[in-house]
């Protein structure tokens, strides 16, 4: 996922995380899991893609495979949409994580 980000193939990297959550891994414990989510949403806003964390960052409050965002994934996403503008998203997801 991070190498992909790297090279600006933020598509690729999403596919990759998605697709491993619909491949049944055999009880080899979760493909995606914190560290994985966290580490997308980076990618996200290293590719100058904020909607697509905000997008990444609902869809992991559905993933079976960890117990929600991480406190590292709402400090990425607070920091990520302070530094890209998006403000009133940042302040939201701060109270949100006080809130959970």
């Amino acid at each position: 996922v991070n190498m992909w980000s790297k090279k600006g193939l933020l598509n690729k990297a999403i596919d990759t995380v998605y697709e491993a959550l619909r491949t049944p891994h055999g009880g080899q414990g979760p493909l995606v899991d914190a560290h994985v989510a966290d580490i997308l949403l980076s990618a996200c806003f290293r590719n100058r893609a904020p909607a697509r964390a905000l997008e990444v960052f609902a869809d992991m409050k559905t993933w079976g495979s960890f117990a929600g965002p991480s406190a590292d994934a709402y400090s990425t996403m607070v920091a990520g949409l302070t530094k890209h503008g998006h403000l009133r998203e940042a302040a939201a997801l701060a109270e949100e994580a006080c809130n959970a």
